[in-house]
């Protein structure tokens, strides 16, 4: 049915003295002193900053990268942040990325997940009802057999119908 949000909310909400990194439900709060963020769990993360990115590392030595919008501004995806998930490194070597696009919606520009794709070649392709923030479908593809361009709207040169949850 339509309501539910998808487990891919990688995001950073910064304050003048702390940021908190969120991945789905679980949340890690940093202080920032002297430039340098600290963990306030003290569970071995870490979380490092440039111009356009941060970088966080998982005490489970997965590491996540974020993008920042352009200076003054921040993401409204699903609240406003200023930075969200494009990239989780497993240990193994396991690589996720995430691809988003940026659409008109309700007088703001709204940010939404497109597609997750995966080293194993594997593609969640995200569709949403218009003029919403709702997801409507997430389609199941294998990159090997079919190839979708993950900022695409829709992948309309599918060769089959891929599994799909509505």
């Amino acid at each position: 049915g339509y309501g539910w949000r998808h487990g891919y909310v990688l995001t950073i909400v910064t304050t003048l003295n702390d940021a908190t990194v969120s991945i789905g439900g679980t949340s890690t709060v940093f202080s920032l002193a002297g430039g340098v963020y600290t963990s306030k769990k003290g569970d071995g993360s870490t979380l490092t900053a440039t111009s356009t990115t941060f970088t966080y590392t998982a005490s489970d030595g997965t590491i996540y990268t974020f993008i920042k919008p352009s200076p003054l501004s921040y993401f409204n995806y699903y609240d406003a942040v200023q930075a969200i998930g494009t990239s989780i490194v497993k240990p193994s070597g396991e690589r996720t990325t995430l691809t988003y696009v940026t659409r008109p919606l309700r007088s703001t520009d709204f940010t939404f997940l497109q597609s997750v794709n995966n080293s194993g070649g594997y593609q969640l392709k995200y569709s949403y009802i218009a003029n919403s923030t709702l997801i409507s479908k997430v389609t199941a593809i294998n990159n090997g057999v079919d190839y979708c361009n993950p900022s695409a709207d829709t992948c309309s040169s599918l060769t089959q119908n891929w599994r799909a949850l509505n």
